[in-house]
């Protein structure tokens, strides 16, 4: 073997020895590692209360798979209340009626 520094292989590109680095320990050395912390200051929060889902895991459960007998009638939320009544994020109560998904609002 010739003790120049470029190596010829047929049908390949010619590369010198020391422009390859084929140390096993600096492999992968260059992926960044994912941060462990989380930034839980006020100002980086949004727990507004309309914008936090309390619910049980059940009930946040969603099937992509839909049954072609299936009507929206089985899809009823359990998290209404027995009067009907939301508070507002405005301040005032609005009353859900039956009919075309209208409500009206109350004033506190």
């Amino acid at each position: 073997m010739c003790s120049g520094t470029n190596i010829f292989c047929k049908g390949s590109v010619d590369t010198t020895t020391l422009s390859v680095d084929t140390m096993v320990q600096n492999k992968d050395r260059n992926v960044k590692k994912k941060s462990s912390q989380v930034d839980t200051s006020p100002d980086q929060v949004d727990t507004k209360w309309d914008q936090v889902d309390t619910r049980q895991l059940s009930q946040k459960t969603c099937f992509a798979v839909w049954d072609s007998k299936l009507t929206l009638n089985h899809l009823r939320s359990t998290l209404e209340t027995s009067s009907r009544e939301l508070l507002c994020q405005s301040g005032t109560v609005c009353r859900h009626t039956s009919w075309a998904g209208r409500h009206t609002p109350e004033s506190l």
